[in-house]
C-alpha cells in the first residue's frame, strides 16, 4: 500500500465529501516534493 492509498481509505473513512479536497491537497503535496532534491 502506498502513501497515496493510505491517505484515500483514511479520508473516504471520514467523508466522502472531502475526497476531491484530498486530491487536491495530495497534487499539490506531489509537487511540492518534485522541487525538493532527492525526492520523487
Amino acid at each position: 500500500m502506498d502513501i497515496n492509498e493510505l491517505f484515500d481509505g483514511i479520508i473516504k473513512s471520514i467523508n466522502p465529501f472531502t475526497d476531491e479536497i484530498a486530491k487536491q491537497w495530495l497534487q499539490e503535496k506531489c509537487r511540492s516534493l518534485d522541487k525538493v532534491p532527492g525526492m520523487g
